[in-house]
């Protein structure tokens, strides 16, 4: 092999290596997987729709229907069963599912990789001016008013879901790309690349001539020796 091919051949191992040290990143595979799960799901819009509806907002609402799940459970627990003080329980609430949200949003959906502390700050501003805005305010309004406790919860999460995603998306995790799909075309690629490079060194390991060992056979002048290599000639003594 010559010295261009064993660099070009090099270049071409080091570049693989790097993107299967991206690949067999622990870190990455969740986000790459819920990328695919929440593209998926974001296909079966309606077209105008789609266009419309970015990417995040199928991921912050699959994550944050979750975190309302806890939010409004432990509201239950601490209201319905412990009896505790309705502002008390909310906020506990509150907090935990903001919690969840932030690392969840951060690290699945958004995939930002920007400071943590920043990034938390903003967020905690957002939370708490939401929290008057939605929970204290809007939420013990309606529960004032006679309301259900679970009920005024509900409605003040739809106001204030659509609140936290803008928030979200323009402030909290601002200069952050929209993930796209293309990463698993990446994926797609760089596997082929190891594939095609593990045959071309399969290849490249194997034999590179056949020499047949040398004969010999007797004469009447002696011992004439064969052998198949090319570009040897026959000598004979």
């Amino acid at each position: 092999m010559s010295v261009a091919a064993r660099t070009a051949t090099g270049t071409v191992r080091d570049r693989v290596q790097d993107r299967l040290d991206v690949l067999n990143d622990p870190s990455r595979r969740a986000p790459r997987a819920f990328l695919k799960v929440i593209s998926r799901i974001h296909r079966f819009l309606p077209k105008r729709l789609r266009a419309l509806v970015p990417v995040t907002f199928i991921g912050y609402a699959l994550i944050n229907g979750s975190a309302f799940v806890i939010d409004i459970s432990l509201l239950w627990v601490m209201y319905e069963r412990l009896h505790w003080f309705y502002p008390l329980a909310v906020t506990l609430g509150y907090l935990v599912a903001g919690a969840y949200s932030l690392v969840l949003n951060r690290w699945l959906n958004f995939q930002s990789h920007g400071s943590l502390s920043s990034q938390g700050g903003r967020y905690v501003i957002g939370l708490v001016s939401q929290y008057v805005i939605f929970i204290l305010g809007l939420s013990s309004l309606l529960h004032l008013a006679g309301v259900n406790a679970e009920l005024a919860r509900v409605i003040s999460a739809c106001c204030e879901g659509l609140y936290l995603y803008a928030l979200m998306r323009l402030w909290v995790f601002r200069g952050t790309p929209e993930p796209v799909e293309d990463e698993e075309e990446l994926i797609e690629r760089t596997e082929g690349d190891v594939r095609r490079h593990q045959k071309a060194r399969v290849v490249s390991v194997g034999p590179s001539s056949s020499v047949k060992p040398a004969s010999t056979t007797e004469t009447g002048r002696g011992v004439e020796r064969h052998e198949s290599a090319p570009g040897r000639t026959t000598r004979t003594r």
